[in-house]
């Protein structure tokens, strides 16, 4: 449906994204599990539309 890929954070060689949430109102929460701490994701209407109709 969607990628993100979030800057390198500080004395990492790449982003180490391994947990990711989505919540009721689709607000997805992801984690960087060495240095980048969490990341709030807001996903665009389009996008939002489309992770309604793949729920169903």
């Amino acid at each position: 449906m969607a990628h993100w890929i979030p800057e390198c954070p500080p004395n990492q060689a790449a982003a180490q994204i391994n947990d990711v949430y989505v919540s009721d109102d689709l607000t997805v929460y992801a984690t960087d599990r060495v240095n980048g701490g969490v990341y709030i994701l807001e996903p665009d209407r389009a996008l939002t539309d489309r992770m309604t109709q793949a729920a169903w």
